[in-house]
């Protein structure tokens, strides 16, 4: 899964150069607008996969864990006919519990008949790039946006006791929508994007002062490559 996105964020350079080249080309200028903001909900799966051996519980528990909402902002400043620079923000929020599990905490600790759940939220924020294209005579534009930026990972676990895993590190996040006019500077459409960034460090506090930064090895680093398929709203002025 990593070479599969690293492959697409490599291609986002010749992408958004033959957007601007040839499709660039059959674009137009409808107005002055400088400015475009747009925002975005989405339905989101992360794209790691559960570790070896798990169990059916385990395997279910980790698959609704990595379902959840994605939720978007991003802003630009207009540079030249279709280039933008500006900032890009989006939330993932999932949920997942079992009761009534036998289960074992990271101090190897037993619990019988237990209730297990995690809460988690990965929050996204960095500069970001921007192509857009207006297509007047198909009543609406193509955007493909590029972002490099801040990633912070927080993971709300009860197991017995409740613990709270925290982390950052950086993400490359590219997207591409095609929103269709609704109004001269209203619009709305489909989009899709893809988040890749890879956690190596988190910080766990928890009951009776416990505070302790875990370091992942290799093979238990947390993958938070993410795929977001959804809707976006898009103003410009």
């Amino acid at each position: 899964m990593r070479k599969i996105t690293l492959a697409f964020i490599l291609l986002f350079g010749p992408i958004s150069l033959f957007a601007q080249e040839v499709l660039g080309g059959q674009s137009e200028v409808v107005n002055n607008e400088r400015f475009i903001v747009s925002a975005n909900v989405s339905y989101a799966q992360l794209l790691g996969v559960t570790r070896e051996g798990a169990n059916e519980i385990e395997r279910d528990f980790y698959k609704k864990l990595r379902s959840g909402m994605s939720f978007g902002a991003s802003g630009y400043y207009k540079i030249g006919k279709v280039s933008g620079l500006g900032l890009r923000y989006n939330v993932f929020k999932s949920k997942s519990s079992v009761s009534g599990v036998d289960a074992i905490d990271m101090f190897n600790n037993y619990y019988s008949n237990t209730t297990v759940s995690e809460d988690l939220t990965i929050s996204f924020i960095g500069p970001s790039y921007l192509c857009n294209l207006d297509f007047p005579k198909a009543w609406g534009s193509l955007d493909i946006e590029g972002s490099v930026g801040y990633l912070s990972y927080k993971n709300k676990q009860q197991l017995g006791e409740n613990y709270t895993l925290k982390g950052a590190t950086y993400g490359v996040q590219i997207a591409a929508a095609y929103r269709f006019n609704v109004t001269k500077n209203f619009s709305v459409g489909p989009q899709v994007a893809l988040l890749s960034a890879l956690l190596n460090k988190v910080k766990a506090t928890g009951p009776d002062g416990y505070n302790e930064t875990l370091r992942l090895e290799d093979g238990d680093t947390e993958d938070l490559s993410r795929l977001d398929l959804g809707i976006t709203f898009g103003y410009k002025f």
